[in-house]
């Protein structure tokens, strides 16, 4: 299996997926994560795959967009992955910042934590948990997102849909 093949996905061409059971188009590195063969996170080089999705993190943390942004590649995509399939809900560099403005203006409490951090090459696959306070109560969710980068810089990020975090999660 290549990480960096090609497959059409409906009407797109996402680079390094592979096509399952002829329907969906799945990033190459999810499978890795199932398999077991991603690295787990220890202490990375500054320069590696998994630091920047940290500082990618860290500025959303931080609602630094401009910060963010830096981080990304120009064509950079954001895919919404469920059951029924996938959709590119950001595409290019100018429609993130737009998102992320609206998001930071309209709420400035939500914070992520990475959980689970897996890299392969060029490729990272996280559990993430988002918190937030509503109605005066503490809530979290978490998520598996999946990153692609090239340089070094982000070029899309699959995000599953939501769920309760796990039990052994911290």
């Amino acid at each position: 299996m290549n990480d960096m093949e090609d497959n059409r996905c409906g009407s797109t061409t996402i680079r390094g997926t592979i096509t399952l059971l002829g329907l969906w188009c799945v990033p190459t590195s999810f499978l890795l994560l199932l398999s077991g063969t991603g690295v787990a996170d220890s202490a990375h080089p500054a320069d590696s795959s998994l630091a920047t999705v940290d500082r990618f993190v860290a500025a959303f943390n931080a609602k630094q967009p401009n910060e963010m942004l830096s981080l990304c590649n120009g064509d950079f995509r954001w895919i919404s992955v469920d059951e029924a399939g996938m959709t590119v809900t950001v595409e290019g560099k100018e429609a993130l910042r737009a998102s992320l403005l609206e998001m930071f203006e309209s709420d400035t409490r939500t914070r992520s934590v990475l959980l689970e951090k897996f890299e392969s090459r060029s490729w990272v696959t996280t559990l993430e948990r988002a918190t937030w306070t509503a109605g005066g109560e503490q809530k979290s969710q978490c998520s598996v997102a999946i990153y692609a980068l090239r340089d070094n810089r982000i070029s899309a990020v699959w995000y599953f849909p939501s769920h309760d975090c796990p039990d052994h999660a911290p």
